[in-house]
């Protein structure tokens, strides 16, 4: 299984082996996307809300030369936040989507091996 906790350090990580158990393996990768999921939502939230700040700045007409050059900086910051949180977001994807699909492959593979090593 990949390492998701690497991509998200906030992650919960077991301390304890977990083995070849598909169940508990699966079940911890569950809770480490959940864990991500819901901090890539409170992330897109703080996102959504500074470029709602920055548009009445731009939209108001009593704006100085100062918070425009100043919110356009902060446009900037915000573009960089975002494609962090889509790099962040596309590594957990693939990641989960590769455990999935080797989970599948074993659970397909998995009896017609064990039938021919016997």
């Amino acid at each position: 299984m990949s390492d998701l906790g690497a991509s998200f350090p906030e992650a919960p990580v077991s301390s304890q082996p977990i083995g070849n158990n598909p169940a508990t393996e699966s079940s911890l990768a569950t809770a480490m996307f959940a864990r991500s999921s819901e901090r890539l939502v409170r992330q897109l939230f703080d996102v959504g809300i500074e470029l709602h700040e920055l548009r009445d700045i731009f939209d108001r007409r009593d704006s100085t030369e100062a918070q425009v050059l100043a919110a356009g900086v902060a446009v900037s910051d915000v573009i960089e936040d975002l494609d962090q949180l889509i790099h962040d977001t596309s590594r957990a994807m693939l990641a989960l989507a590769r455990d999935r699909f080797v989970m599948t492959e074993l659970q397909i593979r998995g009896p017609a091996l064990r039938k021919h090593r016997h």
